[in-house]
């Protein structure tokens, strides 16, 4: 059973769609790299701003910046995940139909943004307390996002191992 399932990994790994989905996936973080995201920084620091007054904390929004007292959170387009999301959106598309996929991505989506949305106020709280921003915000976002991406990696490569035929001439 063993060596079927590695003959099947190894033909999903040498397959076209494999190398497809690895170059689309490096695509959208080329696209990524490519713009500034302003929509989406924009629309973060006003969201957080609304989320860190309504939570007691004094917050003034200008630009893509939160003011806080004793800390400017100024919000680029790596905190906006939109790269991570482009990085892992390849292998949430799976053989479902397009539909489901258009679904899945868009639940994905929504998970990722609401996931960063908390990441940021726990990360800033922590701050407050007299964390580090290295480990309040830096690790704690690896932490999370690395397992999450090899999470859809292997999902995808199980759900691809699942539909590779076996035959034993190849």
């Amino acid at each position: 059973m063993t060596s079927y399932k590695t003959k099947s990994l190894l033909r999903v790994l040498s397959s076209p769609r494999w190398c497809v989905t690895v170059i689309i996936s490096a695509c959208g973080l080329g696209v990524f790299y490519l713009l500034d995201w302003m929509w989406a920084r924009t629309l973060i620091a006003q969201i957080m701003t609304s989320v860190f007054t309504l939570t007691g904390y004094q917050a003034e929004y200008i630009n893509d910046q939160i003011l806080l007292p004793s800390l400017t959170l100024k919000i680029s387009r790596e905190c906006t995940y939109i790269d991570w999301f482009l990085l892992a959106v390849p292998f949430v598309w799976t053989n479902q139909g397009f539909s489901r996929n258009i679904v899945n991505i868009t639940i994905f989506a929504v998970c990722i943004g609401v996931f960063n949305l908390i990441r940021i106020y726990i990360s800033t709280a922590c701050y407050f307390r007299g964390v580090s921003w290295f480990w309040s915000h830096d690790i704690v976002a690896y932490i999370i996002i690395l397992p999450l991406f090899v999470f859809l990696v292997l999902r995808w490569l199980i759900l691809q191992i699942r539909n590779v035929p076996f035959n034993e001439s190849r």
